[in-house]
């Protein structure tokens, strides 16, 4: 960006160009508002996300942050001058600040923004026109309420270095993220609303797949969220989706909760101290179990054995004496 343009937006359009900057023919640069300096580099960054997806007949919305930048591509699908299948897209590049997640999930794939060359200061006007309030996103959200449920649920247990491929079935994925951006933190997501293929590198976060899942090894590093069927979740976590996404749609909660790792602590109630006007009865001390016992017991003194035998000892000793004083009397 130029020095001092914090909140520049700049406009660039893709489409099939008989001659390209590198040479030859395909989809390449037609139009740009950024510097000379930086169209190579945004050229190499968007390239792989720029086309719509092989076999795809519809258009579709993705965005992407690199760093403290933001890009949303608004992607059509059109014929180039051979008639052949081919794609117009459209990229906004700016701060996230401006290009925020809510602008790119409101941008309606379906109406593409007038044609604009920007730069911006802020949001162009023309994509705003082509996008979804609240209130819309809302009332289509409330017919998708499992589906929304279930991704809900999902993205609560957090969202694998790879990101996931959804399976959304007829439900519009931005509404669908619409109502989980409100449920869950989304402060780093980044999304596609329809790719054909889900292990192309490059892809963001959160990709609504249209093809069938791979069966490769490498295709199944993207775990799979198949919106049509309840995941086997934990009932509280099934329960917390249910909470957050009825606060949604209801209107009690259109702010996102942070999440509580653990239950606040119970604060038990304290006893109620008696005061000095309360008497309180007298505490009756109960004597110790051996201290009754002693109390009871009859008092009888048992010689030992010891003492015994010093009573036999001195009994034989005293007759012993008095025969021999009689034996000293009797004389012949």
């Amino acid at each position: 960006m130029t020095p001092g343009a914090v909140d520049r937006v700049d406009v660039v359009t893709f489409e099939w160009t008989p001659r390209l900057a590198r040479g030859g023919s395909g989809l390449g640069v037609v139009r740009s508002s950024l510097p000379e300096h930086e169209q190579a580099r945004w050229c190499d960054e968007l390239v792989t996300r720029v086309s719509v997806p092989p076999g795809d007949s519809e258009p579709s919305t993705c965005y992407l942050r690199f760093g403290d930048r933001a890009v949303l591509l608004h992607r059509t699908p059109v014929q180039d001058q051979l008639n052949r299948g081919s794609t117009r897209t459209t990229a906004l590049i700016g701060p996230r600040s401006v290009l925020t997640l809510d602008r790119a999930i409101a941008l309606r794939p379906d109406t593409e923004p007038d044609e604009c060359d920007g730069p911006y200061e802020s949001y162009p006007g023309e994509w705003a026109g082509a996008s979804d309030d609240d209130d819309l996103l809302a009332s289509l959200a409330k017919g998708h309420r499992d589906k929304a449920i279930t991704l809900v649920a999902g993205l609560l247990n957090g969202v694998p270095a790879e990101g996931y491929a959804i399976r959304a079935g007829n439900a519009d994925p931005r509404v669908l993220l619409w109502v989980a951006s409100r449920c869950v933190p989304a402060e780093a997501w980044t999304f596609s609303t329809r790719e054909s293929s889900t292990t192309a590198a490059g892809l963001p976060m959160l990709v609504f797949a249209t093809g069938q899942q791979p069966r490769s090894s490498f295709g199944s590093q993207r775990p799979w969220l198949d919106l049509s069927r309840p995941l086997p979740e934990r009932p509280d976590t099934v329960a917390a989706a249910t909470r957050r996404v009825d606060d949604v749609l209801t209107g009690r909660s259109r702010t996102v909760p942070l999440p509580q790792t653990q239950a606040p602590p119970q604060i038990q109630p304290q006893p109620r101290l008696q005061t000095r006007l309360q008497p309180q009865p007298p505490r009756q001390r109960r004597p110790a179990p051996e201290q009754e016992a002693v109390a009871h017991r009859p008092r009888t003194w048992r010689p030992g054995p010891y003492a015994l035998r010093l009573f036999l000892l001195f009994a034989w000793s005293a007759v012993f004496i008095v025969l021999l004083a009689l034996a000293g009397q009797v004389r012949p």
